[in-house]
């Protein structure tokens, strides 16, 4: 799968690999609250792309760098 680096991609370079959804307000440019963006993740009527891209760390949930990132270029408006 090869993409093209969006804007996105570059503002992630300094976020871990692995992102602990409680660990969410800690990264650097995030534009959303961390309760907002757990709710997207897990909630009533979460997003179904990250739904589908969170798994298990222990207890807590977590999810990679580059679907994060898809996400966000996905709802960015240009």
């Amino acid at each position: 799968m090869t993409q093209n680096n969006s804007a996105w991609d570059e503002v992630s370079k300094s976020w871990p690999e692995i992102i602990l959804l409680k660990d969410v307000d800690r990264l650097n440019e995030f534009p959303y609250s961390g309760g907002y963006f757990r709710n997207l993740c897990t909630g009533h009527q979460a997003d179904p792309f990250l739904a589908e891209n969170l798994f298990w760390i222990g207890r807590f949930r977590a999810m990679r760098k580059q679907p994060l990132a898809a996400w966000l270029e996905k709802r960015t408006r240009i």
